[in-house]
């Protein structure tokens, strides 16, 4: 910065006005830094910041893993049955260099201000009830047992440099009556805390009840149900600031703040529900008299099959998001992408039948709903985007082919049926995947783990499949176990002639040699997932490796069709499910890697034949163990990392991609492979894709745990240089896309000067 840029930036800010400060605490501020200055010019007071989320990680793998540690951006509202072990965990340092918080710990304190963002102007945040410059304590994980963990309250000599942990309940923090803070009982310095609200300064949680008519009108003034600010008015949602402000002697000195999207998970698939009980069911009704038949079941209704397989294929990966962001596992590297897409998928899908068939069944929509929906902001792009033309030619394939003089004990429906109920389907599921490219678009571009997350989602998909179709094909049930499984499970091209002799004409005619019900539907299910994609990456809004998005490699139904019962077990186990294709139970626990296995992964790698023994030590008690499901990408061509990896089980494919966007495939990593280590070194972007071909573990290692070796010893650096300038001149056999070649060779260029500055900082 020159002497010009000093002085205008410096009017700037006095002459500021600032939310949240008064003009008088304004200058109390500024005089606080010019005294400290006064008596240090190199004084540095004590500096807050929030930890970032970074994909791939977690707030806990702070306990097992020192510095992988991440703040969660996502948070879910769920039922009050389940609000208590429902916790966003935000994590924060605060860095002291010259220690004034071991001199002086009486002298600070945290405070805690929580509001909601205008969705229009988001720098606009309008405070919670209670929830402004709340006193908080400061806390830390302390592992327990079996893998458990609670919160320890931390005193403010101990602030720094560790991470410190902030603690919120969605349900409490962002709904009426919520446990807000005041000052109450003092609890003991040795008082292990709950994962309450907030910690506060010696005080314990109590009640402050509120309602949503203190909340600002901005915040309501769309609400559909009262003015709840999570209904359908604000598409389910709302954005929240969370700010953390430490003080000295009463006076803020330093403040950080971090968004997180809340999410009312209470609602989703609640617009499902509404076209099943308000169009779906009436409309069965409403055909069966027009046929003169007294009753017939919904489950006849040619859209049925669709709406019922894929309502439990949204609730199936809801599961696992729930998991993910309320029990805290991982299956989902960003799970708030797929939360994004899923809920603008319900949004434009149901609006779009709903203006289709508005005209000849009423409005579904309630008075103050169309008037939010037609009027909002918050639902321009979805005005835009809903294609009411297409979801009535869906509409018109909902003819049901009643069977005539049917007798009571008989089926309802025409054997032929089938076919009415396959031709809605594929027709809905047309318009629907129409809707899913708008709702990728409207959630935002992912090149990190949109590949993934499709993998995620069509198992699920094929479970809901499996575990639905039985109910949403009663036609089926008329059948014999022997013609039944013939219709559900037959292979194209695996025809049994002996078998066929044995089923009825009408059905082999109406089948003959193609897949049956599960294989048809999930394989037409994948290639239209294939399509979204690909239309999806020409637009740069998700990338993925390979010639498909959802290769068939991944397939829950194909490996258990061609009997490959340790692929289920793997899917199943990388989902989260127990080995059992039908149980869908949940597994408990995830892979974990002793430290001395690590260690020893360490000891035998050439990269760190320049540390010490302690030094390895020391690196492979950071290090993180990753585990991979079958083509899932560890890193990602052209991507930022600062890790390097050590392949621990399995084998790993190495991808460049071309000119032409092909990814070809130039080598295979066996175990004990090191990869990775350009970006490691060097901070430069991957210069290749990694992805497993079936289960892989591999060990992360992050550059910041190897800068504080590096600066104690900057010597290793000649040892480091020269394995880089081998690698270096490897990798350029393999360079074609992207130019990586010239990237290379400008790494190349003062190799040393580089790996100095990236990791001393000099």
């Amino acid at each position: 910065m020159n002497r010009t840029d000093f002085f205008s930036n410096l009017r700037a800010l006095l002459s500021s006005s600032v939310e949240g400060i008064t003009e008088q605490e304004k200058l109390r501020i500024i005089e606080h830094f010019l005294s400290s200055l006064q008596k240090d010019a190199t004084s540095k007071l004590p500096l807050l910041r929030i930890i970032p989320f970074v994909r791939g990680r977690r707030p806990f793998d702070e306990i097992r893993y020192a510095g992988y540690g991440s703040s969660e951006h996502v948070g879910l509202l769920v039922p009050l049955e389940e609000a208590a072990n429902n916790t966003l965990y935000l994590l924060y340092q605060i860095q002291d260099p010259q220690e004034r918080l071991k001199a002086h710990p009486n002298d600070y304190t945290l405070r805690l201000s929580v509001g909601f963002c205008d969705p229009l102007h988001p720098q606009k945040v309008y405070p919670l009830p209670y929830q402004t410059q709340v006193p908080v304590h400061a806390a830390r994980f302390a592992p327990q047992e079996h893998g458990e963990f609670t919160l320890t309250r931390i005193s403010p000599e101990a602030w720094s440099p560790q991470s410190l942990v902030l603690a919120l309940h969605p349900n409490n923090t962002f709904l009426p009556d919520a446990a807000v803070l005041s000052n109450n009982t003092t609890l003991p310095n040795d008082t292990t805390l709950p994962n309450e609200l907030a910690v506060p300064d010696g005080k314990t949680p109590s009640l402050t009840p509120w309602s949503w008519d203190e909340l600002a009108p901005t915040v309501t003034q769309y609400a559909t149900d009262h003015d709840d600010p999570f209904t359908f008015g604000h598409l389910f949602h709302q954005r929240a600031r969370i700010s953390l402000t430490l003080h000295q002697q009463d006076l803020p000195i330093s403040e950080a703040s971090f968004d997180t999207d809340i999410f009312d998970a209470r609602r989703f698939g609640s617009l499902y529900q509404r076209v099943l009980e308000k169009i779906i069911q009436p409309d069965t009704v409403r055909q069966a008299q027009e046929s003169g038949i007294s009753a017939i079941d919904h489950t006849y209704h040619p859209w049925y099959p669709v709406l019922s397989i894929g309502t439990e294929k949204a609730d199936l990966y809801m599961k696992a998001l729930y998991q993910d962001i309320v029990q805290k596992k991982r299956h989902l590297t960003e799970p708030k992408w797929l939360l994004r897409v899923g809920l603008y998928l319900e949004f434009l899908t149901c609006l779009g039948i709903f203006e289709a068939v508005k005209d000849e069944l009423g409005d579904m929509l309630s008075p103050t709903e169309r008037c939010v929906f037609e009027q909002s902001p918050h639902f321009e792009k979805i005005r835009k985007a809903i294609h009411p033309k297409a979801w009535k030619e869906v509409w018109n394939l909902r003819k049901i082919s009643f069977a005539k003089n049917a007798a009571p004990d008989e089926l309802p429906v025409k054997i032929t049926h089938l076919l009415a109920k396959k031709k809605a389907t594929l027709g809905f599921l047309k318009a629907h995947h129409e809707d899913l490219k708008w709702a990728i678009e409207m959630a935002g571009p992912n090149p990190h783990n949109a590949q993934e997350t499709w993998h995620r989602v069509f198992r699920d998909a094929e479970r809901a499949v499996l575990r639905k179709s039985l109910d949403a094909f009663p036609e089926l049930n008329g059948l014999s176990a022997k013609v039944r499984e013939f219709v559900m499970w037959h292979q194209k091209g695996k025809l049994d002639l002996v078998l066929l002799k044995s089923i009825p004409s009408s059905i082999s005619g109406l089948f003959g040699d193609q897949d049956g019900l599960y294989a048809s539907a999930c394989n037409q299910y994948r290639d239209s997932m294939n399509e979204v994609a690909q239309w999806a990456k020409e637009r740069g809004l998700m990338d993925y490796a390979g010639n498909e998005c959802v290769p068939s490699e991944i397939s829950l139904l194909r490996a258990h069709m061609n009997q490959q019962s340790g692929l289920v077990s793997l899917l199943q186990r990388r989902d989260g499910y127990a080995p059992e294709l039908e149980a869908l139970r949940p597994l408990p626990e995830e892979y974990r890697e002793s430290h001395e296995q690590i260690a020893e992964s360490l000891h035998h790698l050439g990269l760190f034949e320049a540390l010490s023994h302690e030094e390895r030590e020391t690196l492979a008690s950071k290090a993180r163990l990753i585990e991979l499901g079958p083509m899932e990408r560890i890193t990602i061509q052209g991507q930022p990392g600062s890790s390097l990896f050590i392949l621990s089980e399995g084998v790993l494919e190495v991808l460049v991609r071309q000119k032409d966007g092909h990814d070809a495939h130039i080598a295979s990593l066996p175990k004990g492979a090191v990869f990775g280590e350009i970006s490691f070194l060097t901070g430069a972007k991957r210069s290749s894709t990694v992805r497993a071909l079936e289960k892989a573990l591999v060990i992360e290692i992050h550059s910041d745990h190897l800068r504080p070796i590096v600066q104690n010893r900057p010597q290793i650096l000649e040892a480091f240089t020269s394995l880089m300038e081998k690698r270096l001149e490897e990798l350029e056999d393999h360079s074609q896309a992207y130019d990586e070649h010239q990237k290379g060779r400008s790494l190349l260029g003062g190799l040393k000067n580089k790996l100095r500055t990236y990791l001393l900082g000099a």
